[in-house]
């Protein structure tokens, strides 16, 4: 069961792009053989999986983009030993209270 806002972030994808090719993306494997294209349906778990990493692959795209524009921003020299950097700790959005 969906909740509001999740529904509205699907609406939002559903808008930008083609969602069937989207979905089979992430339910189903396909092989190409040379005399073939087998597509078989991937099960709830490896569709979990193929989920997890199209979310984890677009958050870390979408972090590197930030750490871009913000280097950007500031006048980052590539080649200057000092810098301002950003710190992602994986699974820190688990704690109670992140502080």
């Amino acid at each position: 069961m969906y909740s509001f806002f999740n529904q509205c972030v699907i609406n939002r994808i559903y808008n930008r792009c083609d969602v069937k090719s989207l979905e089979n993306a992430l339910i189903k494997r396909v092989m190409v053989t040379p005399e073939e294209i087998i597509t078989r349906a991937l099960d709830p778990v490896a569709a979990v999986g193929s989920r997890d990493a199209l979310a984890k692959t677009i958050y870390s795209r979408l972090f590197d983009w930030l750490v871009d524009k913000i280097n950007i921003s500031i006048g980052q020299d590539p080649n200057s030993k000092q810098l301002i950097g950003v710190l992602d700790i994986y699974g820190f959005e688990s704690f109670k209270f992140n502080r």
